[in-house]
């Protein structure tokens, strides 16, 4: 296995899913995101501020290395030959090892650090913890992948301080958040619970703004977490930094793997133009869209293929660069 690198062109809220009635259901994951709307919006002065402020620097504000869906498991490629789960750990050594040499501020890993079984982290979470910088993880659905009894411990077996959180390195504003707040991840199979959350997946289906994206390995912010995010954002814009947002699942472009509540979180970043970029995995293949001034980017899964898939991003006043390693596509990122 080669690795080629490409040239450059808190404060949590506890949901009780036991209880949970269809409506209560259809409040927490389609509610009201803080009472906020389009018309709602108020961008205030920022834009003018940041423009002010803009150069074309030559150096960096800082400097973070992204990596997304490690997905270590104790298992072979399986015959399509796409996931080569046992090659995982060599991977992440090699990015572990790059990171240590080139030393950017700190690292994030964007979910599904394991693909299955809570002894698959004893493997890969020693060789994470060689980084010499801050590491962060985001919770991905087969992080909860692992036995019932330990869904639970995941959080803080990966070292988190909350399901979702955010954390400043001036002038950024960092928010992670966790799209398996609502869904079946974190649920034990063959509960009550569980074929309550299946049968509300289904009865959703004929009226959702995009059925493809209702299946069973995505999920939701739910409605508390939309608040939480509402108000990060506030607080952002009150303070003059710009936001880049973390979470294993994308809310564009629009296919199969984007959060249940893709629309009421859309809504919500109509409303903040200091928003620079959503930064996402779970689709391995990765992809790329634009939503006004935010960049929605989906960073290509490390367990797929051969080759090794990781990336370093500089961060400007007025550009994002992504340096892709591997597969991982480099790109230049303009702010507005």
């Amino acid at each position: 296995m080669v690795l080629t690198r490409q040239q450059m062109t808190h404060q949590n809220t506890a949901v009780d899913k036991a209880s949970w009635s269809r409506r209560q259901f259809l409040a927490l994951v389609m509610g009201s995101a803080g009472g906020m709307t389009l018309a709602g919006c108020q961008t205030g002065n920022f834009n003018k501020v940041a423009a002010a402020t803009r150069s074309r620097a030559k150096t960096p504000q800082l400097s973070i290395g992204l990596l997304a869906d490690c997905q270590y498991a104790p298992t072979p490629t399986p015959p399509d030959g796409q996931r080569h789960y046992l090659h995982s750990p060599q991977k992440l050594a090699q990015c572990v090892a790059e990171m240590n040499r080139i030393r950017p501020r700190l690292i994030v890993h964007l979910g599904d650090f394991i693909d299955r079984g809570w002894n698959s982290l004893d493997v890969v979470d020693p060789i994470f913890a060689q980084l010499r910088m801050p590491r962060y993880q985001v919770l991905g659905n087969h992080d909860f992948d692992v036995e019932p009894q330990k869904k639970s411990l995941v959080r803080s077996r990966l070292g988190m301080p909350a399901d979702y959180y955010s954390f400043l390195r001036s002038p950024w504003r960092f928010v992670v958040l966790d799209g398996t707040q609502v869904g079946l991840p974190r649920l034990i199979q063959d509960t009550p619970e569980y074929q309550a959350m299946i049968h509300e997946i289904e009865r959703m289906r004929p009226t959702a703004a995009n059925p493809q994206a209702l299946q069973t390995w995505n999920g939701a912010l739910g409605s508390p977490q939309r608040t939480w995010l509402e108000q990060q954002l506030q607080h952002a814009r009150q303070r003059r930094q710009r936001v880049i947002i973390f979470c294993h699942f994308p809310i564009l472009p629009v296919d199969a793997h984007v959060l249940w509540d893709q629309t009421e979180v859309l809504r919500i970043l109509a409303c903040h133009k200091h928003v620079a970029a959503w930064i996402n995995g779970h689709n391995h293949q990765g992809a790329y869209a634009r939503h006004g001034g935010i960049h929605c980017l989906t960073l290509k899964g490390m367990v797929d293929t051969a080759d090794n898939a990781f990336a370093l991003m500089k961060l400007f006043p007025d550009r994002l660069e992504l340096e892709g390693y591997g597969r991982q596509e480099s790109r230049i990122l303009g702010l507005t």
